[in-house]
């Protein structure tokens, strides 16, 4: 092999060398651009997660406060409840009270009709 046909042929090599060079950096730089689109990709999708938690945090934050209002109703009117059952027992003490009451003057008045009727009865005799 005579001098310039080594040259040539190492020439030829080195260009191959670097044209495989030049695509290998092609393809590591389209893979490293789809890398980045998927990072990018990836990133969107949290974002979207991250908005869907903010609202699903904000909605269940509303929730709990209207939670919170309801138990505060259920209480005020369990107190009102209370408070209607202890004036209704005070009530029904009350009435049967005055039914006894009743019973007891009923009774009198029997026992004064009674006495009433003795009397005339004894007037007449």
């Amino acid at each position: 092999m005579n001098e310039p046909e080594f040259t040539c042929s190492i020439i030829d090599k080195a260009i191959t060398i670097i044209e495989e060079i030049r695509k290998a950096n092609t393809d590591l730089r389209n893979w490293g651009q789809s890398m980045k689109n998927e990072r990018d990709e990836y990133k969107s999708e949290r974002d979207d997660f991250e908005s869907e938690k903010d609202y699903f945090e904000s909605e269940k934050n509303e929730f709990e406060i209207e939670n919170n209002q309801l138990k505060k109703e259920i209480n005020n009117l369990e107190s009102k409840n209370n408070q209607l059952e202890k004036g209704r027992d005070e009530f029904e003490s009350e009435n049967d009270q005055l039914k006894t009451e009743i019973e007891n003057l009923e009774l009198k008045i029997r026992n004064l009709e009674h006495t009433i009727n003795k009397l005339i009865d004894l007037q007449k005799k």
